[in-house]
């Protein structure tokens, strides 16, 4: 059963800009309603975030990032000089889960800067229709490659720009659970006497 936004247990108080999807008649909410409600909730957060890189004087800058080649020894924060054209390090991410790199860059005059969001968040309960998914095995840490980016001639690379604000996410609960690897209770401890 979907609870109100407010018994969400907000720290400001305040309800979810979206109205919680209505619940089927299995009392629960189906797949493509919850879709349509965190993509509505997503642009609220995308907005919300918009307008708070407005506030700063900052614009977002989407421009194409790839990893460094191994042979580049500069850090994330600093730049550098290859073939005629000028670099700069904004990131670090591990090749494996991010096949092709994207760090969040804004732009204030001439200087391009990395996001920093800290954003505040605040979960809205849903009670959804079928399984919940079990989790991925945790594995070894995956070894992390610099992301960089081409910077103009009259470019800079700046300190990291940091915004705050409010956005609101579906905690999902489902209505049916499958047995997920690791869900096996403790066996007791044997002692021999």
């Amino acid at each position: 059963m979907a609870t109100p936004p407010a018994a969400a247990g907000t720290r400001s108080g305040a309800e979810a800009p979206v109205p919680p999807p209505a619940l089927g008649i299995l009392g629960c909410v189906e797949s493509p309603a919850l879709k349509q409600y965190v993509a509505a909730l997503e642009a609220h957060r995308r907005a919300a975030s918009d307008a708070a890189l407005l506030a700063l004087g900052a614009q977002r800058d989407e421009r194409p990032a790839a990893f460094a080649d191994p042979s580049v020894s500069a850090r994330v924060g600093e730049t550098y000089e290859a073939g005629g054209q000028r670099f700069a390090v904004v990131g670090q991410l591990a090749p494996r889960f991010a096949p092709q790199p994207h760090v969040p860059l804004v732009k204030v005059g001439n200087s391009l800067r990395p996001l920093s969001e800290r954003p505040r968040a605040h979960p809205v309960p849903i009670h959804v229709c079928g399984f919940n998914a079990c989790s991925a095995a945790h594995g070894v840490r995956a070894p992390v490659r610099p992301v960089v980016v081409s910077l103009a001639p009259d470019e800079s690379l700046g300190e990291p720009v940091s915004t705050s604000y409010d956005y609101w996410w579906a905690n999902v609960s489902y209505n049916q659970r499958h047995k997920c690897p690791g869900d096996t209770p403790a066996s007791p401890t044997v002692r021999a006497e």
